[in-house]
């Protein structure tokens, strides 16, 4: 598959010589500004945490294809930064350049990227309330230009997706009337977001083919090594996203004939159970989005909506009880060497 070959080349070629791909202009330590936290999907409890213990910035300016990259990684005192820095580089380093030789892309304009290291997890709630930003939402991409990340928790995983809507390839013309039908399907009162569970699909893809490249000392894999570790991590992971699906809909009540009429607060919907639905068929959609996210995006839709009338055979699942709403179970960070 030539998504897989693509992104073996770029990593391949980035873990041979790092500096063809990226050069370091400064590092500077410095106060962090709070100002990039005022967003509806920072929680407030985050937010006050992040103003009142966050008083230290790495700031590491890069360049890719000429474009210039920040990357500020806000901790407080004390933090190990050790474990964080070389992987969100090299996740953003290879990440950009990936999309830019898969999707025949540029890179749109300077970015800037911070990454507030709170350890924060992703949980449900005691009881059966709706799920809000606290439980499910862990960055946002502000203006096209800015991406905030703000957990340790899954933050590769994160930036690959925040990345993905930097670049605009979670773009399409997304029909109403599809988005009207899955309001309808799931009893909602606002719109559901198609966008965010396609982005969400490419972000899980790309995380697992992430952690897929590396040995489990963080060396780089020969690629029939590669492939087979990825089709077999793509199973595990597979598995995981649909019982996560089948937790959400029972915390949710989804699974007892419950008429919900309910507002969404942040994009469960999207983020767990359509993205589950996509993953439950990962080769067709794979192959679609390739053909036709550029020629035919009613076609991509439709056979979402199609596949999302049999959401509730995610209720017959047999799955342990967890805490965690993570969206990966394959945790990159600890898998990539540092340097």
């Amino acid at each position: 598959m030539i998504l897989l070959h693509n992104f073996y080349n770029i990593v391949d070629q980035y873990f041979d010589d790092p500096n063809s791909l990226f050069s370091v202009k400064s590092l500077i330590y410095s106060d962090h500004a709070d100002k990039y936290t005022k967003s509806l999907y920072v929680d407030e409890r985050i937010k006050k945490h992040i103003i009142e213990n966050f008083n230290r910035k790495l700031k590491i300016s890069i360049t890719i294809r000429t474009v210039d990259i920040d990357i500020n990684i806000v901790y407080s005192e004390g933090e190990n930064l050790d474990k964080y820095k070389t992987q969100i580089i090299t996740t953003v380093v290879c990440f950009m350049h990936f999309v830019c030789v898969h999707f025949k892309c540029d890179i749109p304009r300077p970015l800037s990227i911070h990454v507030f290291l709170t350890d924060y997890k992703k949980e449900f709630p005691s009881e059966s309330t709706l799920l809000t930003p606290f439980n499910v939402n862990t960055g946002v991409t502000i203006n096209g230009k800015t991406i905030l990340v703000y957990r340790k928790e899954e933050v590769i995983k994160v930036l690959i997706h925040e990345l993905i809507h930097f670049f605009g390839i979670d773009h399409m013309h997304v029909s109403q009337d599809k988005e009207h039908e899955l309001q309808h399907l799931f009893s909602l009162q606002n719109r559901v977001y198609l966008t965010e569970s396609y982005t969400d699909f490419l972000a899980c893809t790309s995380n697992t083919m992430l952690y897929s490249v590396l040995s489990s000392t963080g060396k780089l894999l020969s690629f029939k090594s590669f492939i087979r570790s990825f089709n077999s991590n793509l199973k595990r992971e597979r598995l995981y996203i649909l019982e996560q699906a089948s937790r959400v809909l029972h915390h949710q009540n989804y699974c007892y004939g419950v008429k919900h009429n309910y507002s969404e607060k942040t994009h469960v919907i999207a983020y767990y159970i359509i993205k589950a639905v996509m993953f439950s068929n990962w080769k067709k959609y794979i192959e679609m989005y390739n053909e036709h996210m550029t020629k035919n995006h009613s076609l991509f839709q439709d056979e979402i909506v199609k596949d999302c009338e049999n959401y509730k055979i995610f209720c017959n699942m047999r799955v342990k009880p967890s805490d965690t709403l993570r969206m990966t179970s394959l945790d990159v960070l600890n898998k990539m060497k540092t340097i």
